[in-house]
């Protein structure tokens, strides 16, 4: 079909875009609206490269990615690397990087649900103000700190506060996910056998494990044991190779059961 212009320049731009004819084009942005979903679903596109829901927020954009055929922003930035100028520049924006007083009055406000007094913002501007900047020492012991806390060895956190945790736990996890019933921990099918065994060696009939009765919790403490007579009070635990890593912790877990039960201890090790 041919197509006028009124003037030579815009002859030229057409030549030079290589557009199409009034009917053409519409025709095409046609074809493009019918790709969209109904107005009342959410625009979502499947990535081409996993096969992950993206979201748009617009048509435009949903067209765009369908004629771009875009992955998603996780598989966008897979693979990238950043330059060492680039790492450099995060790095001193990190370093010079403060919180102000303004917005830990905001966190500390959502955090409690409690809208702070003039006389409490004024206090944390005063200590944001007088804080200064953090040094590398500083900033080496408070990571070094913050990793004791999170592997149970702060001097803080008491085992009686560590046993009041793993007793809430078990609670939340019973009321949100079993309906009250009582949580059944996971437990190694190999052990069965061994466990039974070493009954039999003793002369234990009424050993209580998890393919028999399901395993001994103790309530008031919050653990499981392996096997449990409740005749003789013999404890009997089987521990895998990876309890060689946590020699600490057993020991400790020994001590508080053995103490509550006032049981003998037996340990078969892998």
């Amino acid at each position: 079909m041919i197509q006028k212009y009124k003037s030579k320049e815009s002859l030229n731009l057409a030549i030079a875009k290589n557009t199409n004819c009034n009917p053409c084009s519409q025709r095409i942005q046609k074809e493009k609206r019918s790709l969209l979903p109904n107005k009342f679903k959410i625009l979502i596109r499947k990535c081409p490269k996993c096969g992950n829901d993206i979201n748009y927020k617009t048509k435009w954009g949903y067209l765009g990615g369908i004629s771009s055929g875009a992955n998603c922003a996780p598989c966008s930035q897979r693979g990238k690397k950043l330059s060492e100028i680039t790492k450099n520049k995060m790095s001193e924006f990190q370093k010079g990087r403060t919180t102000s007083a303004e917005t830990k009055c905001k966190m500390r406000e959502s955090a409690t649900g409690k809208i702070m007094s003039s006389e409490a913002r004024k206090k944390i501007s005063k200590a944001v103000r007088n804080r200064g900047p953090i040094s590398d020492d500083t900033r080496r012991k408070l990571s070094e700190n913050n990793g004791k806390y999170w592997l149970g060895k702060h001097p803080k956190v008491t085992n009686e506060t560590r046993r009041k945790l793993r007793i809430s736990a078990i609670k939340r996890i019973s009321k949100a996910k079993f309906n009250g019933n009582q949580v059944i921990p996971a437990y190694n099918i190999s052990s069965i056998s061994i466990l039974e065994q070493k009954a039999k060696e003793l002369g234990i009939t009424d050993l209580q494990h998890a393919e028999n009765g399901g395993e001994y919790h103790i309530k008031e403490l919050g653990f499981w044991v392996d096997g449990y007579s409740k005749d003789k009070n013999i404890v009997i635990e089987y521990y895998e190779k990876h309890h060689s890593r946590q020699i600490e912790k057993d020991m400790k877990r020994q001590k508080e059961i053995m103490k509550f039960l006032n049981c003998e201890f037996i340990i078969i090790k892998q």
